[in-house]
């Protein structure tokens, strides 16, 4: 795989946007979901707990692992609903209502959802549509020492 995460300007409420260049130096973990989707809802949940896990760990770290959720949604109210609703409670939460036209969205050809995508610390997409024990385990080995 080991394509380049494209430069983009991400967008969330109330707070200036983001250039995906900034990020680089950490792992990223960038989850595309929509409130209408119950199958991403439901990674939702799981997204959270491995939150949790590298929260703990990446205080010690200079690479950290940041979770970046991207809606799909069109519609304000439904997407800040879902997000509360489903506790995406990390400050990467983004949404610039154009759907399917997202310019991020377009630029990684993703045509489902949920999808997501695992960054490497130099800005390169090391894997593809990873869940569960098989997401914690590419970033194990990316961010290393990581306790089960």
């Amino acid at each position: 795989m080991e394509d380049p995460l494209p430069s983009c300007i991400l967008y969330r409420t109330n707070a200036e946007p983001v250039y995906t260049d900034s990020l680089k130096g950490n792992i990223l973990v960038l989850d595309f979901w929509a409130s209408w989707n119950a199958p991403s809802r439901k990674h939702n949940m799981q997204l959270i707990k491995m939150h949790e896990k590298y929260r703990q760990y990446n205080f010690r770290r200079k690479k950290q692992v940041l979770f970046l959720s991207v809606s799909m949604d069109t519609q304000p109210e439904l997407w800040l609903i879902a997000r509360a609703k489903d506790d995406l409670h990390w400050p990467y939460n983004f949404c610039d209502f154009k759907g399917w036209e997202s310019p991020l969205a377009t630029q990684l050809n993703l045509y489902r959802i949920p999808a997501n995508f695992v960054v490497d610390e130099t800005g390169k997409i090391v894997g593809k549509d990873l869940w569960g024990t098989r997401l914690d385990s590419l970033l194990q080995s990316l961010q290393g020492d990581v306790p089960n």
